[in-house]
């Protein structure tokens, strides 16, 4: 199904290899959906203390990556 994802304000992006994000011990890639927003995680501390921000923390799971934001907002048009 077709779908497009629209993120706005973006602070923070970083893409992973699924294959290899699931040996990444620190972090918990394995769980969750396929898109999931994340709370209360030392990125958005990081960035409400460097900017005065409060953003989202997103996760998308693809079939080959993993891809990490965070932002102000989104949209997402299916």
């Amino acid at each position: 199904m077709p779908y497009e994802l629209i993120f706005t304000e973006v602070y923070y992006f970083n893409m992973i290899e699924l294959d290899v994000a699931l040996h990444l011990s620190e972090r918990e890639y394995t769980q969750g959906s396929s898109f999931d927003e994340l709370t209360d995680t030392p990125l958005l501390a990081t960035i409400a203390s460097a900017r005065g921000k409060n953003l989202k923390h997103l996760m998308l799971k693809t079939y080959d990556d993993i891809v990490e934001i965070a932002c102000g907002d989104y949209k997402m048009t299916i």
